[in-house]
């Protein structure tokens, strides 16, 4: 099963999601849950090996399983190589993570556990791969519903009801601060496919931006919520482009915030970044000749497919010059 969407739609939250109802259902099931970042040292070991079913089989029930016991390790083997029930849970999250460097370990690993009696195997990533997995592993992939209007503001209402330390909190106001939250933003944006205001991760941070103002209108007793005519929506992509970047180096790359050199080099690939983001968007407006005399320096750090992890970016592949 192949989920392939945009940066922050929720496919990790789904293969959670997932994988809880799958350990309630069927609690028997032996559920490998793989974030692939988090075994790259292993990747790069493997890299000039051959894949075989040994590796594959080591791999999961030794370095993600952490299985010790000789009676596990035999029972798990036979659910593994083939016994008649198979009760085996492959999840595997971030293939556009490890790419490109692991891309081709990655999937002859995934194309072995296709051959093997599995129940099930998840795979998720960015559209840019769609084609590349599914002609790999010959598998249609899945996309995922953005939000639709009423899911935005029950978001958002949630999110505030965790976090803004209210003592009384009115759920008419949650409701009316909410709802003219999502009304305000979609007046100050093009957004008609609502690729931006469906998307979970940016109404997560929308709701976080406002999240003081919405304090304060708690409090002032008003029925009616005061935001401006319009959003400032440099400040609101400026928000969503620092956060992304946060997650990115705090969350995807486990880096530690408080080291000074690591604070230093952040702030680094931050300008770099931006430049390189600016040059992608003169290159979708303009043609060629016109770039080359508006850029600057052509000497990029990061590869388009590293700037789409660390910030966010959408291409096709399959450009016809």
């Amino acid at each position: 099963m192949l989920i392939v969407d945009k940066a922050g739609i929720g496919k990790t939250t789904v293969l959670t999601h997932l994988s809880k109802r799958i350990k309630q259902k069927y609690p028997s099931h032996w559920l490998v849950r793989i974030d692939l970042k988090d075994y790259m040292e292993l990747l790069e070991a493997q890299k000039s090996k051959l894949i075989n079913k040994g590796c594959v089989l080591e791999f999961v029930s030794k370095e993600v399983l952490k299985i010790e016991s000789h009676l596990e390790k035999e029972l798990f083997k036979k659910c593994f190589e083939g016994s008649e029930i198979s009760k085996v849970v492959v999840m595997v999250d971030g293939f556009d993570e490890i790419s490109p460097r692991y891309k081709e370990t990655v999937i002859d690993v995934l194309q072995f556990l296709k051959q093997t009696s599995l129940e099930q195997v998840w795979v998720t990533t960015r559209p840019h791969l769609r084609e590349e997995l599914e002609d790999n592993l010959q598998q249609l992939s899945y996309t995922l519903q953005p939000f639709s209007e009423v899911e935005k503001v029950e978001f958002i209402k949630k999110f505030w009801l965790q976090n803004s330390n209210l003592v009384n909190k009115d759920e008419h106001l949650l409701d009316i601060y909410a709802k003219a939250l999502i009304i305000k933003l979609a007046q100050s944006i093009i957004d008609k496919d609502k690729e931006f205001t469906g998307n979970p991760l940016q109404t997560h941070m929308l709701a976080e931006a406002f999240e003081k103002d919405f304090r304060s209108f708690c409090v002032s007793g008003k029925s009616e919520s005061e935001l401006p005519h319009k959003l400032e929506l440099l400040e609101i992509y400026e928000r969503f482009i620092f956060r992304k970047y946060n997650i990115y180096y705090k969350e995807k790359s486990r880096t530690q915030p408080f080291n000074m050199a690591t604070k230093e080099q952040q702030e680094r690939d931050l300008k770099t970044i931006q430049f390189k983001y600016q040059v992608l968007n003169l290159e979708a407006l303009f043609i060629e000749d016109k770039v080359t005399f508006l850029q600057n320096d052509k000497n990029f750090i990061f590869l388009d497919e590293e700037v789409a992890r660390i910030i966010v970016l959408h291409w096709n592949i399959n450009i016809i010059s």
